[in-house]
């Protein structure tokens, strides 16, 4: 099946908006606003516009679903990596719905919402959750601690964290403790190293740790890439030749197996 994403998680993105709000270290080297910016449009903050599109572009996913559903396949889909579905903001709300009416149009799609604001799931009906796949990003333990219970309270399809820009250590169980380790309360663990000419540095130990963890637990995790400045012992650069340091065959032995999904995305 074809994709139109080259991140290596999903299938698709789909965006219903574009422009966000800054809200933690994670968004300093923001990619979607650097794009935005290159093509003239100023949509970051709270008092910019958001961009809306057509009928068009919103017919897109419809036929994502087609194709999956010829194939026997449930395709992922990305929502969004040019905003934050859960800003919440008035003008938001119909592009809001009219996402949720086309979640439950597609359903050879498994919809991976992704929010820096996990407090505000609640802008979704517990019918729409229960069919997607909720992520909160948490570049460091204080993103983690201050996202993490907002994301438990979610009821959905499948829970997970993106650590990504990685910025620090992060440590997984104290937020996600059960009598089974992760495995109850979270679902997936997606992680990688900061990408683009201003990239801050990712240790490698950071990433292995997250493995570790993940591994202990029986939690399905996904190293995206180890980042454009990914570092050794003694803060020396490990040895990358692609920019943002995705090619699986140049990481450490021990991380290369680990691109894995929920059982429930497979």
């Amino acid at each position: 099946m074809s994709a139109n994403s080259a991140i290596s998680w999903t299938d698709h993105t789909f965006n219903p908006w574009w422009g966000c709000v800054e809200s933690s270290p994670g968004c300093t080297n923001c990619y979607a606003r650097a794009w935005a910016h290159r093509l003239g449009l100023e949509l970051w903050g709270k008092g910019a516009t958001r961009r809306f599109f057509g009928p068009k572009h919103w017919a897109e996913p419809l036929e994502w679903d087609r194709k999956a559903a010829e194939g026997g396949v449930r395709a992922k889909v990305f929502c969004a990596s040019m905003a934050d579905v859960c800003e919440d903001r008035a003008d938001l709300v119909e592009s809001r719905k009219r996402l949720e009416e086309l979640i439950h149009r597609t359903e050879s799609l498994v919809w991976i919402l992704c929010t820096k604001h996990p407090e505000n799931y609640g802008l979704f009906s517990r019918h729409t959750l229960r069919r997607c796949c909720t992520l909160t990003t948490a570049e460091r333990q204080q993103e983690l601690d201050a996202r993490g219970p907002h994301l438990l309270g979610t009821e959905a399809l499948c829970r997970g964290v993106s650590l990504e820009p990685l910025l620090g250590p992060v440590g997984l169980a104290r937020h996600f403790p059960s009598a089974h380790g992760l495995r109850d309360d979270l679902f997936w663990v997606i992680c990688g190293g900061e990408s683009g000419p201003n990239a801050r540095p990712c240790n490698v130990q950071w990433i292995r740790d997250v493995v570790r963890q993940c591994r202990e637990a029986h939690v399905p995790v996904h190293l995206k890439q180890l980042g454009s400045k990914p570092t050794w012992l003694e803060g020396r650069f490990y040895a990358i030749t692609d920019r943002a340091g995705r090619i699986v065959s140049e990481w450490p032995a021990d991380l290369q197996d680990a691109r894995e999904w929920p059982e429930v995305m497979r």
